[in-house]
């Protein structure tokens, strides 16, 4: 699997949960603290979490693979909860910005909604980074061809190289073995 395919595919799995989470409990809140009822269901919240919050995973996914190697940090779940806080200034701060969201930066509103969102961010950030490292577990490089091909393979299905196998051979004899009284 090509880190493009590894970022895409862990970025859309984070970014469903991501936005079913921002969502659900979005909606939860609103349901709480407004004095009237929501015409909208939280079915109907999960669904629109789950499509936007993979798009938005795919997005960052993408980005995530392409500037991985660059980032800062040793560990994917450090380069992850990076890059998922720069997706938070960006559609935090700067989208808000650009569009003028309607509301002064300095509100309470603005603030604690940026603020509150970080949280699902970082969420996001260590989802991201364990699903990186869960689908380059599946993986290996073959020494010839510098090629990922699957871990269990024997053979490189590019080069043809064998890689080493360590499996211990057991004597049937030795299994074999039975007790005389």
């Amino acid at each position: 699997m090509s880190n493009f395919e590894k970022g895409l595919k862990a970025g859309v799995i984070s970014g469903i949960i991501f936005g079913i989470s921002i969502y659900s409990i979005q909606y939860i809140i609103e349901r709480l603290t407004s004095g009237y009822d929501i015409s909208y269901s939280i079915i109907f919240m999960v669904i629109i979490g789950g499509i936007l919050g993979s798009i938005f995973g795919a997005i960052i996914g993408i980005i995530f693979s392409k500037t991985y190697k660059k980032l800062p940090g040793t560990s994917s779940m450090v380069k992850a909860i990076i890059i998922s806080i720069f997706a938070w200034i960006f559609f935090s701060f700067l989208i808000p910005f650009i569009l003028r969201y309607g509301y002064s930066y300095f509100s309470d509103n603005f603030i604690r909604n940026a603020m509150s969102s970080q949280v699902f961010y970082i969420f996001f950030g260590i989802m991201l980074g364990l699903l990186w490292d869960k689908f380059t577990e599946m993986e290996k490089t073959c020494s010839e061809c510098q090629r990922v091909v699957p871990k269990d393979a024997n053979l490189c299905p590019y080069c043809g190289k064998k890689f080493n196998i360590n499996i211990k051979k057991v004597n049937k004899e030795t299994k074999l073995t039975s007790k005389k009284s």
